[in-house]
């Protein structure tokens, strides 16, 4: 059975005994680092702080300099910071999804979702890693929340996007989840940047294609069930008896839950293809090709008083042909405050 390219990857790094070194000592200082920030615990959505092994790093450097505390932070420590950050949460999580291409396109011509309210963006697991096609390549992306940069104890959440390249994961969004919409999330994460001496450009830079990509990927995940679980024919159950003897090591080897996403979007394309010969569809607009709607949202003012804000959001959705309609029928509703 071949491993696939993430989990693979995962298995080299555990294997090196200072990056996996590291990691360990960074897990075995998370309770000591929470009660530095009296914090009664970590959010549930957090397995390490990526403070922790910051620190770590930092101290390190510091060391191999002769120096005796650690302040600051060269490119390859934050790279390898963010790989260990990254790491820690895909070994808890182990959910991989596959994106067929036709939905991949067709959320990747989905602007910036800059108006969508914070409160639609939850990840299906807790280190989800999304397999996609982009300009010819595949590439692999991770979203994994951390306690927002700046305001540790607060208990806040920031959500990092970062893309698999050469054994590392490096960042390529960062989000304060802690205003109102996505775009307000990026402004407060590029604020916090610049502050420590970040480009002025870094709102700009993180708002990039493949951020969003991501992103309107993952309100998809949250709210369309075409999404189903891939079982290998030749997978064998790891033994509870094992498990149970050293549940550590085989929550690192446990083999990744793995999901194909866009399959029934994807036949619904090919159908309509064969049935309209490629051609752009009925002038009259009674019959269209499946495309996404793109997920958008309006507040509403409920309550006595009207004083109580509330969302509709809808996310995106897909629309398989059939009769061109301008509202699904029933909207996701999610309250905020």
């Amino acid at each position: 059975m071949v491993l696939h390219r993430v989990e693979a990857a995962w298995r080299r790094f555990r294997g090196n005994s200072p990056r996996a070194e590291l990691l360990r000592k960074a897990l075995s200082f998370t309770a000591s680092y929470v009660a530095f920030t009296k914090l009664k615990r970590l959010p549930n959505e957090v397995v390490l702080p990526g403070a922790v092994p910051w620190n770590l790093v930092a101290l390190n450097e510091a060391r191999t300099q002769g120096e005796h505390t650690g302040d600051h932070i060269s490119i390859e420590g934050s790279m390898l910071v963010n790989t260990i950050h990254v790491w820690a949460a895909y070994r808890e999580a182990k959910t991989i999804y596959h994106v067929e291409p036709a939905l991949a396109d067709c959320l990747g011509r989905s602007p910036w979702p800059d108006g969508t309210p914070t409160a639609a963006l939850r990840l299906p697991s807790r280190c989800p890693v999304l397999v996609l096609p982009w300009k010819g390549e595949t590439i692999y992306l991770a979203a994994v929340y951390d306690l927002v940069t700046g305001g540790e104890a607060s208990g806040a959440l920031e959500l990092r996007v970062s893309k698999f390249e050469d054994d590392l994961w490096v960042p390529i969004s960062i989000l304060h989840l802690t205003r109102a919409t996505l775009q307000e999330c990026v402004e407060a994460a590029a604020a916090e940047a610049r502050a420590h001496g970040g480009f002025d450009e870094t709102a700009a830079m993180w708002r990039n294609s493949m951020a969003g990509l991501a992103l309107t990927m993952l309100l998809y995940l949250g709210g369309e069930p075409d999404v189903v679980r891939i079982v290998h024919p030749g997978a064998k159950a790891i033994k509870e008896s094992l498990r149970r003897r050293d549940p550590e090591r085989w929550k690192d080897l446990d083999e990744p839950n793995q999901y194909a996403v866009g399959r029934d979007f994807t036949r619904a394309i090919e159908r309509w293809e064969v049935e309209h010969g490629r051609d752009a569809g009925d002038a009259t607009g009674r019959s269209v090709r499946p495309h996404m709607r793109r997920a958008h949202s309006h507040l509403y003012w409920t309550g006595a008083g009207r004083a109580v804000p509330r969302v509709r959001f809808l996310l995106p959705i897909s629309v398989k042909g059939g009769v061109v309609v301008e509202e699904p029928a029933a909207p996701v509703a999610g309250k905020v405050g």
